[in-house]
């Protein structure tokens, strides 16, 4: 039998309480490019990020983790990412370590690795089933 390629894309918040009500399915691959500065890094910004990005686009939450912890509880479910299914995330700057630990913990990811950017930085993190 053929397999078909499909391409679904759900709009919702994996912040919500009823956020795994919303999405339903099994997905071969989870992406996510979440907010992740913490509040505390405002003053660190450069202007051209400061003064013209959307804030909801950048902050995450007070440890800049908040999305990362519901990405994880969302891929730990079961039959959510299929048995050959990837989930990969974009994270800030020293967050790379963090979230693979969270990825891991959720028991369904046989393999991780981080990747770093053009600049040396760790910036997406991969977890496999």
């Amino acid at each position: 039998m053929k397999r078909k390629n499909t391409f679904s894309a759900a709009l919702a918040n994996f912040l919500t309480p009823t956020f795994s009500e919303t999405v339903m399915g099994s997905f071969n691959i989870v992406t996510s490019n979440p907010p992740y500065i913490a509040w505390k890094e405002w003053k660190e910004l450069p202007r051209s990020v400061s003064e013209y990005e959307d804030p909801r686009a950048l902050f995450s939450g007070p440890s800049g983790l908040e999305f990362y912890e519901a990405v994880a509880h969302f891929v730990g479910c079961e039959g959510v990412v299929s048995p050959d299914g990837v989930v990969a995330l974009e994270v800030g700057r020293g967050q790379a370590r963090v979230v693979e630990e969270l990825i891991r913990s959720t028991g369904r990811f046989r393999h991780t690795e981080i990747w770093m950017d053009p600049w040396g930085v760790e910036r997406t993190v991969i977890g496999r089933t």
